[in-house]
């Protein structure tokens, strides 16, 4: 059903049924509907091109996470999480803050989410240090432990006869 998909700025569009100004109205709508996100931002990084073989300047499009108690949301996919800024489980996301004042709005240095160190690295062009890595990954690990942990302790066994 989705075969012939265009993809452009993070989304897609099926454009077998569509011709290309209903496809353009696509963009421009869904455009519209990112800039009323107040949490949206358009960030530009320098990132190695593989095509061209240099590195080049490139549009990033972000998402930002409120203060202390507000849902969590990935920084590429606008995705909210089900846990909250300010809990334990914000360990289970790599969070960088954004000083570079490129961000307007409310928060003027805005918190971003990512997956991993790793997913940092990509969307953002930037480098983590592997010992930033590996202390990220034990306190995600040992929170993931503890939440195993407390799942078990929480099961109830039903015996149906």
């Amino acid at each position: 059903m989705y075969s012939n998909k265009i993809e452009n700025d993070n989304t897609d569009i099926d454009d077998s049924e569509m011709n290309d100004s209903e496809i353009d109205d696509d963009k421009r709508e869904l455009l519209r509907l990112k800039r009323l996100d107040k949490n949206y931002h358009v960030v530009y990084r320098r990132k190695y091109n593989d095509i061209l073989d240099k590195v080049v300047r490139t549009k990033v499009e972000i998402y930002t996470t409120n203060s202390t108690g507000s849902k969590i949301r990935n920084a590429e996919t606008g995705e909210y999480s089900n846990y909250t800024v300010g809990s334990k489980y914000e360990e289970l996301f790599f969070s960088v803050v954004l000083s570079t004042g490129e961000c307007s709005g409310k928060y003027k240095m805005p918190l971003l989410f990512f997956t991993s160190p790793r997913h940092y690295e990509q969307v953002m062009g930037a480098e983590v240090s592997e010992d930033t890595i590996y202390r990220w990954n034990l306190k995600r690990n040992s929170l993931i432990k503890q939440m195993e942990t407390e799942s078990s302790h929480h099961r109830c066994d039903v015996l149906v006869k």
